[in-house]
């Protein structure tokens, strides 16, 4: 597969052209160095680019199984305190849960409405 290169060249060096014809080669030359410079700094940019998004992917792994360990925590304690209001119904205002009979007195409720 073959890759097709741009070289664009400053006004300044043009200039240097069209006045000294003699020195075309050393021209010619220092615009290659620059556009080679150029090249080199951007591949440098593009692989600590590329560095960059495989260390973000990989905190975004860590960080989405991080958020499914705390769901299953969260579900985990979810049911404790279900059962601590199956154990003690008087504790129900400290747990900030309301009981099964209260919740389907309310959905009655509405559904009369």
């Amino acid at each position: 597969m073959s890759k097709e290169l741009t070289i664009k060249l400053d006004d300044k060096l043009l200039k240097k052209l069209d006045k000294h014809e003699s020195k075309n080669k050393e021209i010619i030359t220092e615009a290659l160095n620059q556009f080679l410079k150029n090249k080199e700094q951007n591949d440098e940019t593009v692989t600590t680019l590329k560095g960059n998004v495989q260390t973000l992917e990989k905190q975004n792994e860590s960080l989405e199984i991080d958020n499914i360990c705390l769901l299953q925590e969260n579900k985990k304690l979810k049911g404790r305190i279900d059962d601590l209001v199956q154990m003690y119904p008087s504790a129900v205002a400290l747990l900030g849960k309301t009981t099964e009979t209260r919740q389907i007195k309310k959905n009655r409720w509405i559904f009369k409405r």
